[in-house]
């Protein structure tokens, strides 16, 4: 293997995640660019392994609170593995639903209660708490200061 192999390698292990495509065909990509340069005894480094596919996809946003609870786990570099980054990776990704958007969720939509009483129940649950606000606390009336816990004989409003 010459150095050019090596730069190709490295070109294919620092190319960035986009989430348009799978999880798993850059963790394959990684794994094959992986066993080809240990094929020719020139083995990456498992933190360089680990840093490159970090770096492959830091830019999506996506993984970065599985990659954080992943370095709890994994504090030193001694036991970072590419192997298990991958596996935590896509044990996220299969419990994660890249396809939802919120149309999708229905934050888009506006709530619309489904029947004629639970609307009903609504609009007089609103206008009771409507009824039930106080007026501005500093109301003055006939030049005195008001106090709602003491009327008009406290020499302050509240």
């Amino acid at each position: 293997m010459v150095a050019v192999d090596l730069i190709s390698l490295t070109t294919i292990l620092g190319a960035l995640y986009t989430p348009e495509t799978f999880i798993e065909i850059l963790i394959q990509s990684h794994r094959d660019a992986h066993g080809i340069a240990a094929q020719q005894r020139q083995a990456f480094p498992e933190y360089q392994n680990v840093n490159l596919f970090r770096v492959a996809i830091k830019p999506c946003g996506l993984y970065d609170a599985c990659v954080l609870v992943w370095l709890l786990f994994n504090a030193t570099v001694a036991t970072q593995s590419f192997d298990s980054l991958s596996t935590a990776i896509l044990s996220f990704s299969d419990n994660f639903d890249q396809t939802a958007t919120a149309s999708s969720l229905e934050y888009a939509a506006t709530a619309q209660p489904t029947s004629l009483f639970l609307q009903n129940m609504i609009a007089a649950a609103v206008s009771v708490a409507l009824l039930n606000q106080h007026p501005k606390p500093h109301i003055i009336r006939n030049g005195t200061k008001y106090c709602w816990s003491h009327g008009t004989q406290g020499s302050h409003n509240s």
